[in-house]
């Protein structure tokens, strides 16, 4: 089994980069014998990527593009991946990345999975039905947090 896991790693936040540990300890102890890769960043925890045996892979677009077919399993995981500002077009287009990944994903025959991700503020319509989208396509999906809980199970 080949699993890919993307996120906000190796991007000198240290909660995201011990969350990535917890969740690739995990997969590896449910599936032992898989090929765990992960979207990192270049400040990534090099000593962790071999203790936990982790293959890395550029994190951008075009390297998730690139690594995405092949994979059995999508895991986005750790840190707020969905949520909006008022004005600021960018978190919007992060908004739209997530969505094309995670349907890029699926369209390739992977399974996807949203494990400990936080979910809104939602300032646009926009973002929140994309959000949604995204939470559709995947088969699992953790939170790390009340309101994204409570956003998830009871929307605005």
């Amino acid at each position: 089994m080949r699993i890919l896991i993307h996120g906000h790693f190796g991007m000198r936040n240290v909660g995201d980069d011990a969350m990535l540990e917890t969740i690739a300890q995990e997969l590896r102890g449910r599936y032992p014998n898989s090929q765990i890769v992960v979207a990192a960043g270049e400040h990534y925890d090099r000593k962790m990527f071999e203790r936990v045996r982790l293959k890395k892979v550029p994190r951008s677009m075009r390297g998730l593009a690139l690594a995405i077919p092949g994979s059995d399993l999508f895991v986005v995981g750790g840190g707020t991946h969905l949520h909006s500002r008022k004005g600021k077009l960018r978190y919007l287009e992060d908004c739209f990345n997530q969505m094309l990944l995670l349907i890029y994903a699926r369209m390739t025959g992977a399974r996807c999975w949203m494990v400990g991700v936080g979910l809104g503020a939602f300032e646009t319509r926009s973002a929140e039905l994309v959000a949604r989208v995204c939470c559709a396509a995947c088969s699992f999906l953790s939170v790390r947090d009340k309101e994204s809980y409570r956003w998830l199970t009871q929307g605005r």
